[in-house]
């Protein structure tokens, strides 16, 4: 059998699509959870209302990522099945930023704007993300505590 071209491009253009989908965060419910992650993540909460609930891979391990607000900072947290936790995020003004990373994050900003800073704990790491907006489309910016970038992401607006 012999594929039309049209329908082998289209073909190829869609895999992409399917790869991409099993790799991103699906919702889902809090009774849907392994107990472990359940009960780690009730623990990071500390009673504050979950508005979001997720699950997703991560180093191609199910994961739960569940986010909530306390006074009005969104706060995140990743835990694998077994309830061990792989990350907590918050985000922060940034004045809270130590010095030499709110000096980098203006250096990386230029004549951007940051929108948002969040400060990440991740694999026995303290790190922090700056999403600057730039003239066309968004910079996501990660640096160590001593300002020093160790990631530099372009983003589109619609990310």
């Amino acid at each position: 059998m012999k594929l039309h071209p049209i329908t082998a491009l289209l073909a190829a253009l869609a895999l992409p699509q399917f790869v991409f989908a099993e790799e991103s965060e699906k919702p889902i419910k809090f009774d849907q959870l392994p107990a472990p992650a359940a009960k780690a993540i009730k623990a990071a909460a500390d009673g504050a209302k979950l508005k979001t609930l997720s699950k997703e891979k991560d180093d191609h391990a199910d994961a739960y990522e569940a986010g909530w607000l306390v006074k009005g900072r969104k706060h995140e947290v990743t835990v694998a099945a077994d309830g061990k936790v792989l990350a907590v995020e918050e985000t922060i003004a940034l004045e809270e930023a130590p010095k030499a990373a709110r000096e980098s994050i203006a250096k990386e900003a230029g004549g951007g704007k940051v929108t948002g800073v969040e400060l990440v704990k991740e694999k026995g790491k303290t790190l922090y993300e700056a999403l600057i907006k730039m003239e066309k489309g968004c910079l996501e910016v990660v640096l160590d505590l001593k300002g020093k970038v160790v990631e530099r992401e372009k983003k589109s607006r619609e990310d």
